[in-house]
């Protein structure tokens, strides 16, 4: 167990610094393009990026069912399967590599059917797009295979290590191309690059730290046609997802113009950008979450269960209190007036951020005891709900409908129906209930926090970063203090701080 608390703990870390230096240097590359190139650049970018995250859909589904197959493998020490394993990975990564680049060569001629308005005319949109799908397919057909072996080993900090080094020379060669050239071309060329560097980096550790698993064998008949079952389930849910993070830029795009995806991308980037420190987390402990569900009992896992949806409550607490807090003046000094949303807006995508963060202590025993082909009909239903929804509540309501989709969905789709397959498997035999109540009062909680923060920041007349400031500290205090009054006496409260004091250990 000390091990896995280990493991968990040093590839949060090294996975948190490489998020923060992942979101504090694309945030300055994307304030340079507003203002040296205009928010029809930064549209462009948020719409190319959407159409080849749908066009990347498989690569989630054939990384994380390998994975889970490399659990048992490992834990066996059967080296033949491993190998045998990261050979069909690499195979079907260049297989849906080939497929992407055809894809976005046949889409390449009709791009312009999905901006409505003017774009840059200095700007070729054609050669653009496919310098964008380029750097899509370029980690599909250039070692990318290799990262596996490290998740699987529950050595992702190596991981993060290399990714922070790129990062940085990266985006400070980005940012010198933006500051001396003013060339969007080039700036994308940068990234290719980086990619390209990364890969091949984490290959040359790979072989170094794990020489014994090379490309070689095949895998049983029983293995494939468990992972032709588990990857069938991921390209499901995969879509799913893309659909609902993808499609609302694109609908945005055709319904509203460049100018309101990058009002809606400033957002959503803020946004997915502390998300995404979420999951870092969460990336961080799956392995060994995986090692548990194999080898501790199922009570033991579900009082688990109960201790990381409280923790991750805490936390969600906090961040969505401190995004309702600042959103606002943040944007206004950032991007300036002219590229906000509305009060409604905002909260919407303070609430998005709520329920997406729900997920993550579902999805850590979700995908550990490999769920995905039992899905494949809810999150299909969940995609075309979304999509449909997509369209018709922009029409009335903009982009306070394309919000209000994305929250039905996630809550139907993604949170209730998730939950009840997951205890249907694997919790057989427990009450949902608990679970549900649970969420519900942590959820008011953040509802009492923010009205509080909202009543208390609307008496501080005082704007700028120095108004930030004082606001994200009545954030942070009110909604720590109101989860500690309501939850001090909390069971899985006291095991999470149990938990801490380990890792801080």
């Amino acid at each position: 167990m000390e091990s896995r608390t280990t493991n968990s703990k040093n590839n949060i870390i090294a996975g948190l610094v490489a998020s923060i230096i992942g979101i504090i240097f694309p945030f300055i590359n994307r304030t340079v393009i507003l203002y040296t190139l205009g928010y029809e650049y930064q549209g462009l970018n948020t719409l190319f990026t959407s159409i080849l995250s749908t066009l990347s859909l498989a690569e989630l589904g054939i990384s994380s069912a390998v994975t889970f197959c490399l659990y048992r493998a490992i834990a066996e020490n059967n080296i033949d399967e491993q190998c045998a394993l990261l050979n069909f990975f690499k195979k079907v990564y260049r297989v849906i590599g080939i497929l992407i680049l055809i894809c976005g060569i046949v889409l390449t001629p009709f791009i312009s059917i999905f901006i409505k308005g003017d774009y840059p005319e200095r700007i070729n949109i054609y050669f653009l797009f496919i310098l964008f799908l380029v750097q899509t397919v370029v980690s599909y057909l250039f070692l990318g295979y290799k990262s596996i072996i490290f998740s699987a080993y529950q050595k992702e900090v190596v991981i993060s290590k290399v990714q922070i080094g790129v990062t940085i020379l990266r985006y400070m060669a980005q940012f010198l191309v933006l500051i001396i050239f003013k060339d969007f071309y080039l700036y994308v060329i940068m990234a290719i690059i980086g990619s390209i560097v990364q890969n091949g980096i984490v290959a040359l550790l790979a072989g170094k730290y794990y020489p014994d698993i090379v490309c070689k064998g095949n895998i049983s008949r029983e293995r494939k046609a468990e992972l032709k079952s588990k990857i069938g389930g991921l390209l499901v849910n995969r879509l799913s997802n893309e659909i609902r993070n993808s499609s609302d830029n694109i609908v945005v795009s055709l319904f509203l113009g460049l100018k309101f995806v990058t009002s809606y991308g400033n957002y959503f980037y803020i946004m997915n950008s502390i998300y995404c420190m979420f999951g870092i987390i969460t990336r961080g402990m799956i392995a060994s979450v995986g090692n548990s569900v194999v080898t501790e009992t199922k009570e033991k896992n579900y009082q688990d269960f109960l201790m990381f949806g409280c923790l991750f409550s805490f936390l969600n607490c906090v961040a969505t209190s401190c995004m309702f807090s600042i959103f606002q003046p943040f944007m206004e000094l950032w991007a300036g007036e002219g590229l906000m949303l509305n009060g409604l807006e905002m909260t919407m995508f303070c609430l998005y951020f709520y329920v997406l963060n729900v997920n993550y202590p579902i999805n850590l025993y979700y995908e550990t005891n490999g769920l995905w082909d039992k899905t494949k009909k809810i999150f299909i239903l969940s995609a075309v709900v979304n999509l449909l929804l997509n369209f018709i509540l922009c029409y009335w309501f903009q982009i306070g409908g394309i919000l209000l989709a994305t929250i039905v969905t996630i809550i139907l789709f993604s949170i209730i129906g998730r939950l009840k397959i997951l205890y249907n498997s694997f919790f057989c035999g427990i009450s949902i209930i608990e679970y549900l109540t649970n969420e519900i009062k942590y959820f008011l909680c953040v509802v009492l926090a923010c009205i509080l923060i909202g009543y208390i920041n609307n008496q501080i007349d005082i704007n700028g970063v120095l108004g930030i400031i004082i606001k994200l500290f009545v954030a942070i205090s009110i909604s720590c203090l109101l989860w500690f009054l309501m939850f001090r006496k909390s069971i899985h409260f006291k095991k999470g701080k149990t938990l801490i004091s380990r890792l801080k250990k």
